[in-house]
């Protein structure tokens, strides 16, 4: 049960049709965004390398609980390859992953103390709103 406007991961397996090559087994396996039905989307999810127990990113867009039955189809899989580490925003590390002839950053986490999340809120708040807000 996904409950009503909330996200949730939900416990998935992969089902293989066929067998993987040399190639396939050095991919990064991810979901694609989809809608599953109406108002329960699934997010784009980079899988760990395992083929039970993965978790997936859906998010109820509606004011009803969804339930989700055993079973259920809840995306194919797309291989991407990660690249070699380059500089995202920020100039902070990140990892990039392409499919499908698209190119895409994901930030890496980095541990950032407090002070550096903070000073990075306050930086993009607009200079129009009082400081005493």
């Amino acid at each position: 049960m996904v409950p009503p406007r909330s996200q949730l991961d939900v416990s998935t397996k992969a089902i293989f049709h066929q067998l993987l090559t040399s190639s396939d087994k050095e991919a990064t396996w991810t979901t694609e965004t989809s809608e599953l039905r109406k108002g329960l989307l699934v997010a784009r999810t980079l899988l760990p390398d395992k083929a039970e127990d993965l978790p997936v990113r859906v998010l109820n867009t509606t004011d009803a609980p969804v339930y989700l039955c055993k079973g259920t189809l809840v995306s194919e899989l797309d291989p991407v390859t990660p690249l070699a580490g380059t500089q995202g925003r920020h100039g902070q590390q990140a990892s990039e992953y392409r499919t499908c002839g698209i190119q895409e950053t994901v930030p890496k986490k980095d541990t950032l103390t407090e002070e550096e999340i903070v000073d990075d809120i306050v930086s993009r708040v607009d200079e129009e709103v009082p400081d005493d807000v």
